[in-house]
């Protein structure tokens, strides 16, 4: 609610409220309730909550009825009672904060004379003050029991006991009028850093068939004493008071306690048939009580709080007192708010019943549950404001938040990915994949578990014999004999369920984990995309690193989910063209090798027919930790095709593919050029392709290119961080590789990039390349429909070798690639 809304409301309400009486102070707790003191969009000018009487019949705990049950509405930061010493505090008291100084500053009635005005309730004028019955009627003083203000000498309104508070002023004949006064002793010392606490105190003297006589009164407040102070005197604390009507020598001598009764617990008087009172016969002098510096003959027990609420179910613990702000919520989960009664063992016990791992209490009502946390630490002080429903423990802060955690919560707040290490054996993660609910990764049936986590989804489906498992939206476990994957750059952020440390997909995302021995699916079977990765000095960044020039460090980490080398689903094409059966086929290198897609430096001769290679003349795939193959039925090997019987030169068919089969013929499946070309290393030497399969939409020309010009495969792209960089860009509705091409090298640039069907871009670099799912490479171009032109935010890159770059790499001119080889070399 705005603040205009809130003054209209509260001058229209003036009159209707039926109340009773407090001391109304802007250093008072529960000024502003419901809301905080400091709350610039909302004042309840109308304000009524601290006057309700504690009655005997509500049993309230002792956290409930002292201060009123307001301690966690602190007043505003620098706001206080301020007690003269030796001086005279003038202050309010009121039915209402609307009829005091306090009230609405639009409101320029008169404020009245009584504590009460008259607006025709029950409860309303002098008859809420229980001294009369009948407005305007004679006042028979005997029903005046008295007020006090009381003092401790302490700033820590959580460690505050009732019976810590000191009696240093009564005004026998309150209440009454609106306007008060209490003589406040001399000599008072002053306050520590951040100020005293203070009470005010008042029993209804009951009477007159209001039905429930016996109440009490209590609030607390931030105070200073002011003026002619003395530190060498202390306040010393009070002993609980007695009855001594007619024998003013059986009083309690010295200090004294406020008197409270009549509640559930902390009581420190018997429960007595009429009610005591700040007067003579309880040993109160009118004024200030000027014994309060001698110590008591028997002092009251602070004790220990019967109603305090802090005990946390099993296994949760206290994280600590941490920052949170409403961009970026340390608990992003649900919440709700306990004006009145909100208790850390409430709120905790509240979210895990709905199986939340953290809890936080903040701004002393609000409880906050999640399964995450952005944790921030704050100073213990931060979190100061008390818990409504337990004033002896705190409830945060504004933008503070007292965060507990359950044994199964992730330590640092944030789930993670399980870690491969502790991955079932003989499975491996493929990572984060998108999920169509119209078209799913994984067909193989899936389960629903509160239980669930990745070790419990992989044993599911591995007692299934089915390779692929995947966990999602925390609960969820799919299984699948194939799998149609699709790496994803983020989604999966959700905790397991019976996992929170760990990660189980998220929104349409799922983890997805492979077991290798457990494929049997067939090789003509495919799945339309792959997932691979590689680091910095693995296979793909060092290919980039010597195949085309990167604008990007060469120690930067390249990202990928997928290499255009490897698929789940490969094709066997060989012809019947000789070759050498001495000829040995070098194998490819390893992820720490220079480059992923090493030039053949053996030739190859006719003098052998092609069915003659034995499998162990093949040379395999790597196995790298850092890569992952899926959805072929074993590992794949090499396999070699000619058409031609002699060494074949670089604009010769010959290629590299991946296969199982050492057949002499095998059905072709179609095939797309997506894959990455090696530099050749000779004139004498083989060049190499190496073509992946997909189901998917090829994923780059099918047609020849121009001479010298070869496609690098499918990267990312975006309008705010491009690959190719420059001023050259076209947008054609007839949009081929041959056009994109043909303006490039018009340009003088060597590299072009078909995007998004109809986009051409070109550059001498790539700026910070990240391979993409070649499948992701899906928009057929506006001019050739059986090509692709990239796709959205997906670019298909086209290079010229025939073009000499210029000199890129160390300071000493070399080439990355030969900065890699050399570190393998030397180890280092």
């Amino acid at each position: 609610m705005h603040l205009s809304t809130v003054l209209v409301a509260a001058v229209a309400c003036v009159s209707s409220v039926n109340a009773h009486v407090a001391l109304w102070d802007k250093g008072m707790f529960g000024l502003n309730y419901p809301y905080q003191a400091d709350d610039p969009q909302n004042q309840n000018y109308n304000n009524n909550e601290p006057v309700i009487p504690l009655k005997q019949a509500d049993g309230r705990t002792t956290a409930q009825w002292f201060g009123h049950g307001l301690l966690g509405y602190p007043p505003k930061s620098g706001d206080f009672m301020y007690l003269p010493s030796g001086g005279t505090y003038n202050g309010e008291v009121s039915c209402n904060r609307a009829q005091t100084a306090l009230g609405s500053p639009y409101d320029n009635t008169p404020k009245y004379k009584y504590a009460c005005k008259p607006d025709g309730g029950q409860y309303s004028g002098v008859g809420a003050l229980h001294v009369m019955n009948t407005y305007n009627g004679t006042v028979d003083n005997k029903w005046f029991g008295g007020s006090a203000l009381a003092i401790a000498y302490t700033s820590d309104v959580g460690s505050l006991q009732p019976n810590d508070m000191t009696v240093i002023s009564v005004n026998q004949n309150s209440v009454w009028e609106r306007e008060i006064s209490y003589q406040i002793p001399a000599g008072m010392p002053p306050c520590p850093s951040g100020g005293c606490l203070c009470s005010w105190n008042w029993i209804h003297q009951g009477g007159h068939g209001e039905g429930y006589p016996y109440e009490i009164y209590n609030v607390v407040y931030r105070c200073q004493v002011t003026g002619s102070t003395d530190s060498a005197n202390t306040v010393q604390k009070g002993a609980v008071p007695n009855k001594c009507d007619g024998n003013p020598a059986g009083c309690v001598k010295g200090p004294k306690t406020p008197m409270y009764l009549w509640q559930a617990d902390g009581n420190n008087l018997p429960n007595l048939d009429t009610p005591p009172n700040y007067r003579d016969n309880w040993g109160f002098a009118d004024g200030a009580q000027n014994d309060i510096f001698t110590p008591a003959a028997t002092p009251a027990s602070s004790g220990t709080p019967k109603a305090t609420a802090t005990a946390l179910p099993s296994g949760w613990s206290s994280v600590g007192c941490m920052v949170d702000d409403v961009n970026l919520r340390a608990l992003p989960g649900s919440s709700y708010s306990d004006p009145a009664n909100n208790t850390i063992q409430a709120c905790v016990a509240s979210c895990a019943k709905q199986g939340y791992n953290f809890a936080g209490v903040e701004y002393g009502q609000e409880c906050w549950c999640s399964n995450t946390a952005t944790l921030t630490s704050a100073p213990d002080s931060d979190c100061n404001m008390v818990c409504p429903g337990d004033i002896w423990s705190n409830c945060g802060a504004s933008s503070r938040i007292n965060v507990y955690r359950s044994a199964k919560a992730p330590t640092t707040g944030q789930a993670t990915v399980l870690p491969d290490s502790d991955v079932p054996a003989g499975w491996s993660s493929l990572g984060c994949m998108v999920d169509d609910q119209s078209n799913r990764a994984l067909n193989d049936g899936s389960t629903s578990s509160d239980t669930n986590s990745v070790e419990e989804c992989i044993a599911t489906c591995g007692a299934r014999g089915l390779p692929y498992a995947g966990v999602e939206y925390g609960k969820e476990c799919w299984c699948g004999s194939t799998a149609r994957l699709v790496s994803a750059t983020s989604g999966c952020d959700k905790p397991c369920q019976g996992d929170p440390a760990h990660i189980c997909g998220g929104s349409d995302r799922l983890n997805v984990y492979f077991n290798q021995a457990l494929n049997t699916t067939s090789t003509s079977t495919s799945a339309s995309s792959t997932s691979a990765s590689a680091s910095a000095s693995g296979s793909i960044s060092a290919f980039i690193s010597s195949t085309i020039p990167v604008t990007a460090s060469s120690s930067a980490a390249v990202s990928t989910s997928s290499s255009p080398m490897v698929n789940s689903t490969t094709a066997v094409e060989t012809s019947s063209s000789t070759a050498s059966s001495s000829s040995a086929v070098s194998s490819v290198a390893s992820a720490s090798s220079s480059s992923a897609f090493p030039s053949v430096s053996s030739s190859v001769s006719s003098s052998a027919p092609a069915s003659s290679i034995s499998t162990s003349s093949i040379s395999s795939l790597p196995s790298a930790s850092s890569t992952s193959v899926q959805g072929s039925s074993a590992k794949p090997t090499l396999a070699i095709s000619s058409s031609t019987p002699s060494s074949v030169a670089s604009s010769s068919t010959s290629s590299l593919v991946a296969s199982t089969s050492t057949s002499s013929s095998a059905a072709k499946s179609s095939t797309s050029t997506s894959s990455l070309k090696p530099s050749t290393t000779s004139s004498s030497t083989t060049s190499t392709t190496v073509t992946s399969t997909t189901t998917s939409a090829a994923a780059t020309a099918t047609t020849s290119l121009p001479a010298g010009w070869v496609s690098r495969g499918c990267y990312v792209d975006s309008s705010s961080s491009r690959i190719l960089v420059s001023s050259i860009f076209e947008n054609k509705s007839d949009m081929t590789y041959a056009q994109c091409i043909a303006t490039c090298t018009r340009k003088g640039y060597s590299i072009a990039g078909v995007e998004y069907g109809t986009q051409c871009f070109c550059a001498n670099t790539l700026t910070n390349p990240v391979p993409a799912v070649a499948s992701t490479c899906d928009r057929p171009c506006a001019g050739d429909k059986a090509t692709m032109c990239g796709g959205y935010n997906r670019i298909s890159i086209l290079q010229n070798t025939a073009v000499k770059r210029r000199s890129w790499g160390d300071k000493k001119g070399r080439p990355h690639s030969e900065m890699i080889k050399r570190r393998n070399e030397t180890g280092q």
